[in-house]
Order: C-alpha cells, then sequence, then structure tokens
C-alpha cells in the first residue's frame, strides 16, 4: 500500500513537471502590434523600400521591396540582411562586408518599423 502512494504521488509530480514545461510559443507576451510597415531609407545607391511584418511577439518578415544597390555588393546585403535579422530576432548582427553603408541602412529601415510596431510599456 505504501509503495502505491510513492508510486501515485512520484507520477502525479512528473505530470506536473512535464505540464509546467511544456507551452511553446503561446506563452509569449505581445510586443508588437502586429502586421506590415512600410520603410523607405537612404542606401548608397537612392532609396530602398522595406516592408516589415510583425506578429505580436516576433519579426515574421523582412522584404526590400525596391532598391537601387550595387549588383554584387549592396545587393548582397538586401538578399542576406533581412534573413539574419529574422533569424536573430534582433538588428544586433554583422554588417555584409563591402556593402557597410547599404547594410546600415536596412538596419535603420527595420529598427524604425520596430519603434513603431513596439506596444507602449
Amino acid at each position: 500500500m505504501k509503495k502505491t502512494i510513492i508510486v501515485l504521488v512520484v507520477a502525479v509530480m512528473m505530470m506536473v513537471m512535464l505540464v509546467g514545461c511544456g507551452g511553446g510559443d503561446s506563452g509569449k507576451a505581445a510586443i508588437y502590434t502586429a502586421g506590415t510597415i512600410e520603410k523607405t531609407v537612404p542606401g548608397y545607391g537612392g532609396d530602398m523600400v522595406l516592408k516589415v511584418t510583425f506578429t505580436d511577439s516576433a519579426i515574421k518578415e523582412i522584404l526590400v521591396t525596391s532598391h537601387e544597390e550595387t549588383e554584387n555588393v549592396g545587393s548582397v546585403a538586401v538578399e542576406e540582411l533581412p534573413f539574419k535579422i529574422v533569424e536573430k530576432q534582433s538588428t544586433e548582427v554583422e554588417t555584409i562586408t563591402g556593402a557597410t553603408i547599404s547594410s546600415n541602412a536596412i538596419i535603420d529601415g527595420v529598427n524604425a518599423a520596430i519603434e513603431e510596431a513596439k506596444l507602449a510599456e
């Protein structure tokens, strides 16, 4: 009888621990207004237009919809940097070598979109 009670208590404790550890993203607090924000920023070759899409808790997608950056230089930043920012969920990423101005333009545009999308604290 004592063994049965101990086994039941241990089983209940394990279930409580498993339930407490579950949850995934559903428990994340909202930090952004969900939606897409468009920003125009000066790049190296001219204006760049970015569309930054947010869920209520994450940067979902960054698209550079228009740019005049130098092919195989600034265009590398246009192709790679948005992915890195979304992956890291931060603009604290390394700029693309040889495309510092283009990289900084993208980072500045995303930062401006983040500030606009942020919920008031």
